[in-house]
């Protein structure tokens, strides 16, 4: 044991002289003076020699030939060298031979790391205030201090689908408060009529209804070219969507139902972008506006293929940004939470969440005014505070929240399902 202990000392005196020749003293030589066993002693007030110039000193050292630690002039002393010195006191040797080589070996890389620190953090910070920026110009001065002639800007026509309910009909009749004439798109035209008249008399403008079924894939669209053909229309809002009759796992879903989230989320807005686009282009002005979900954001459980047709409008979106938005033809992607809409009557809790789950018309009289301003929005404030969160933790944390909270909504509605059977 001793024998090891004085290899072990031996190999410190090696090291040590090589720091001195560096210009860098070891930080365990401030305080104490060392044997050649590796046993510290604390130097005696005779020792302390104090430094010229410095109205106070405390004790250092520096090696000796023989690996001994010899006092020398004063340092000073400040609380957390202190508390280093009192670690190192009681630390072992090897693991302080492990330490200081480590803590010598790093000294020469604090300045860079501290560069990249500074730097990353004054990155997140404007990041930060960047987005607080854009909150404030989206959903605040636009509602306050802009008002948008849509009809000048954009033309007099607006198009609509799934505009029979929900953030279709509201959103809808925003557009005709603002003086736009609108064409209703929905499968129902019993409901069509209904909400047709229903604008056209409240706001005084022109309507007009397209019956299709999106869920029938190509054949609907020749019939909606037709009745567009003479139509200048200026703003097309792509809000057509279906989602599971509640959160349920892929490998449950029928075959019926995938083929309707393809047809409905996905081929309907492509091919309604696809026929009014050329008249646009031909105009230079209009807006195209897709509504996604924030399912979008992050992977969904249990609401797999929901999510992601919704992250396919949102790429297909920001990519056609970039396509054409030089020719003045604004495209606008819209990202929302839970709306209290039929979508989400799964769960009736939901509904009762009236801030952070907004009715459809107070959400569409937040999301209607940032047309224009924004091309990926939340649509609303409290939604947008959400996917900022979002975007600050890790992924792994955000599905495991998702996936849980979509669990107890699947239950809530088997729950509720289950109870409706044994009524019957």
């Amino acid at each position: 044991m001793q024998r090891s202990a004085s290899a072990l000392s031996s190999s410190y005196a090696q090291l040590a002289p090589s720091v001195c020749a560096r210009g860098r003293a070891h930080p365990q030589d401030r305080r104490y003076r060392q044997d050649a066993c590796g046993v510290r002693h604390p130097h005696t007030a005779a020792q302390l020699r104090p430094r010229p110039g410095l109205g106070h000193s405390t004790p250092t050292s520096k090696w000796s030939g023989t690996g001994q630690l010899e006092p020398a002039c004063g340092f000073h002393v400040n609380r957390r060298h202190y508390r280093l010195q009192r670690t190192l006191t009681v630390m072992p040797f090897p693991l302080l031979l492990l330490h200081q080589n480590i803590t010598f070996y790093c000294d020469s890389y604090m300045k860079p790391l501290a560069l990249i620190g500074a730097w990353y953090t004054a990155r997140r910070s404007i990041g930060f205030l960047c987005e607080m920026y854009n909150l404030l110009r989206v959903h605040c001065t636009s509602r306050l201090f802009r008002q948008i002639d849509f009809v000048q800007k954009y033309g007099a026509w607006a198009v609509v689908t799934g505009a029979t309910a929900g953030i279709g009909k509201c959103y809808a009749e925003e557009l005709a408060h603002r003086g736009v004439n609108v064409i209703l798109i929905s499968r129902s035209e019993e409901k069509l009529k209904c909400v047709s008249s229903s604008i056209a008399e409240k706001y005084h403008v022109e309507t007009s209804y397209i019956v299709a079924d999106f869920s029938k894939g190509s054949e609907i669209y020749p019939s909606i070219k037709n009745a567009l053909r003479d139509v200048e229309v200026g703003i097309l809002v792509n809000n057509v969507g279906v989602f599971y009759d509640y959160p349920e796992y892929f490998g449950l879903l029928t075959e019926k139902k995938i083929w309707d989230i393809i047809n409905i989320n996905m081929a309907a807005a492509s091919m309604m972008v696809h026929l009014v686009l050329p008249g646009m282009l031909d105009r230079k002005k209009g807006a195209i506006v897709n509504v996604a979900s924030a399912a979008c954001y992050r992977p969904t459980p249990l609401a797999a293929l929901y999510s992601g047709s919704k992250a396919f409008l949102d790429l297909f979106t920001r990519s056609l940004h970039y396509e054409y938005g030089s020719s003045g033809i604004f495209f606008q992607c819209i990202t929302p939470y839970f709306i209290a809409t039929d979508m989400t009557s799964f769960s009736s809790r939901l509904h009762n969440l009236p801030l952070l789950v907004p009715s459809d018309d107070v959400f569409c009289r937040h999301a209607v005014p940032t047309l224009g301003l924004s091309t990926r929005t939340a649509g609303y404030w409290i939604h947008h505070l959400t996917v900022l969160l979002q975007r600050c933790m890790p992924e792994w944390l955000c599905v495991f929240i998702i996936k849980h909270m979509l669990l107890y909504f699947r239950k809530e509605a088997l729950s509720r399902i289950q109870h409706h059977n044994l009524e019957k």
